[in-house]
Parts: structure tokens; sequence; C-alpha cells
């Protein structure tokens, strides 16, 4: 069975304040466990929504409300299911 998530990355694109903490707060709001900080995105792995049109439409909403701007950008995109537990033992080679 090919297990797979749903990476949701945010950024505030307004010069404005920081809104760093509460786009973190946000995603963890949608349902994260945990954000990681990339290149200036935000991002956390969600599983799989019911409806992804409709998750993405109450994504925007939860943002806004939470950062009071509406220059977030929000990107979404499937990703298979990687047993890290494995697979960075793949890098190691004997000495």
């Amino acid at each position: 069975m090919s297990r797979r998530w749903l990476q949701v990355c945010v950024r505030d694109r307004g010069d404005a304040d920081d809104l760093s903490p509460l786009l973190i707060e946000g995603l963890l709001a949608l349902g994260g466990r945990a954000a990681e900080e990339r290149d200036g995105w935000y991002m956390t792995a969600l599983e799989a929504p019911a409806d992804l049109d409709a998750f993405v439409a109450r994504a925007r909403s939860t943002l806004a409300e939470l950062t009071g701007s509406d220059a977030i950008d929000l990107e979404v995109a499937w990703r298979n299911h990687e047993d890290w537990a494995e697979t960075w033992k793949r890098g190691l080679a004997p000495r």
C-alpha cells in the first residue's frame, strides 16, 4: 500500500511585521505536528484530507485570520511516504 502525505508550505510575501510565529501557529492549527523552515517557506506534512479544495480554502482562511494578512503564499503538494528510519541508512558506507 502506497501512503502519501500532503505537504503544506506557507510564506509571507508582505514587507510588514515578521509573521513567522503566526504562520507556524497556523500550520499547527491545520493539523501539523511540526513545522520546518526552508528558504523563507514554512512547511508541514499532513494526513491526506478528504476534500483537498475544502482544505485549501480552510487553510487560507485560517492563515488570514491568524496573521491579519492576505499577503500569504500557500502551496500544497503530494509527497509519497518514506521510511526515514531506513532511508538515512542508504548514505552509510563501511569505513
